[in-house]
């Protein structure tokens, strides 16, 4: 019902869906857009305040 709530919901999903495909390939990730680190990690950040 509450934006926070469906926020938190769609969090936990990236969240899975994420890791497998970092813990397959971070490196690729990385050299094809070293500028996408940089918001991910802020994501995480703002993730763990909430």
């Amino acid at each position: 019902g509450t934006p926070v709530g469906a926020a938190t919901c769609a969090a936990r999903v990236s969240r899975c869906d994420r890791r497998p495909r970092l813990s397959r390939s971070p490196r690729v990730r990385l050299r094809a857009s070293p500028a996408s680190a940089e918001p991910d990690q802020a994501v995480e950040a703002s993730r763990r305040v909430l």
